[in-house]
């Protein structure tokens, strides 16, 4: 059970006494919101809002100037036309994260997907690769932020189809670098994120006929609609995400909610 769903037990204790103590709480998005009301009991005028943010400017104008040149990143990494190229940014932890139950759903596509991030089941990830010789999976291990940018310049789609994910960054950093995305209904930030069907499309993890119909989709795709769902995505970072305006907007409520004397 999610830690904060629970009602019993020492984390539901240290909860409850550190709430007595609040005078408000900062929430990043509605999942949030949703979860505190329905299992932590507290006044809905004590919630305030301030999402998660990122450096938008660097993942907006970086990765589109680096797009500039996808055709010839897309050739220096070996990456072929005739293959959607999926970026997945994730700590390899297998069971929070899907990666092999996803991989077992799409591993007959044609596709590349370039997985960016390393952890425990490293291992147990590469011997699927190597059971899968046909299939293009892409180990990337730890990479810094540099490189990261020029992987999200040459691929088509960000995906993130996680059993568990509390409020991942890196869906907010995908939409604002204009990628399409493919989220996971269990992505404690989809809300924000994804609109279906306008810049991706959102899967149940558990679900194999979803996760298996979006990613067809997503191969039978025109990239050019795809470049128009991922204006779509820096649309909503934008709405959502705007750093400037998101923390004037938590300001104002601070101060509406804690006047000064």
């Amino acid at each position: 059970m999610n830690a904060s769903r629970q009602k019993e037990g020492p984390i539901a204790r240290y909860r409850k006494l550190a709430l007595e103590k609040c005078d408000a709480i900062v929430i990043p998005g509605q999942i949030a919101r949703e979860t505190i009301l329905d299992h932590w009991q507290v006044n809905p005028q004590s919630l305030l809002y301030l999402p998660n943010l990122v450096d938008e400017t660097h993942f907006r104008e970086t990765v589109t100037r680096l797009r500039l040149n996808k055709r010839d990143l897309c050739e220096q990494y070996g990456l072929s036309d005739a293959k959607k190229v999926l970026f997945w940014s994730a700590r390899l932890n297998d069971q929070a994260k899907g990666i092999t139950r996803f991989l077992d759903i799409v591993d007959n596509l044609p596709l590349t997907i370039m997985l960016a991030g390393d952890g425990q089941d490293r291992p147990k990830i590469e011997t699927w690769a190597k059971e899968h010789p046909d299939f293009d999976l892409r180990i990337l291990g730890h990479v810094p932020q540099n490189e990261v940018l020029q992987y999200m310049a040459m691929s088509d789609v960000a995906i993130l189809p996680s059993i568990s994910d509390p409020n991942p960054l890196s869906m907010i950093e995908a939409i604002w670098s204009g990628l399409p995305v493919l989220a996971s209904t269990h992505n404690g930030n989809w809300p924000e994120t994804v609109a279906p069907n306008e810049n991706g499309w959102l899967v149940n993890p558990l679900d194999e006929a979803s996760v298996r119909k979006a990613v067809a989709e997503i191969v039978g795709s025109d990239r050019e609609h795809l470049v128009q769902m991922g204006h779509a995505s820096q649309e909503l970072a934008k709405k959502n995400f705007d750093s400037e305006q998101k923390v004037m907007q938590f300001i104002d409520s601070l101060l509406e909610q804690f006047p000064p004397h």
